[in-house]
């Protein structure tokens, strides 16, 4: 799909991907990076926020049948959505071979509590500041 013919090149400074990648299969996300990176201006900044290896979402697939796993870190979905879990060295390498320079990369945990289950549950998340050359 290309973007409507009224967005000019390199007018964001700024580009939000949150949970964008992970929908979205390994061999795609390039396609994706290559796709965005012309509207975004010369030291502008990819905020990027995904699911990470480890989270409690992965451990719950890794319980299900082994059809719902595509491949490593890739599962579908009952519904057929996809979800990917990154690692700091594959998103670092995803977005350096597209030309983005990593300014910030971390792993965040967060305990998330269903009071009414009395339910704590550790979340795993991945989060980096990229900025085009």
């Amino acid at each position: 799909m290309d973007p409507p013919e009224f967005l000019q090149t390199e007018t964001f400074d700024v580009i939000l991907m949150i949970f964008v990648l992970s929908a979205l299969s390994p061999a795609q996300m390039p396609l994706l990076l290559q796709k965005t990176k012309p509207f975004l201006r010369k030291g502008g900044l990819v905020l990027f926020r995904d699911y990470a290896e480890d989270d409690l979402a992965q451990k719950r697939f890794d319980t299900k049948p082994l059809d719902s796993k595509l491949d490593k870190s890739f599962y579908v979905r009952k519904d057929g959505t996809c979800a990917y879990f990154f690692t700091k060295e594959f998103t670092e390498e995803l977005f350096e071979q597209e030309g983005f320079v990593m300014e910030k990369l971390d792993y965040m945990e967060k305990e998330v509590v269903n009071k009414k289950l009395d339910l704590a549950m550790n979340r795993r998340f991945i989060q980096a500041k990229f900025s085009k050359k």
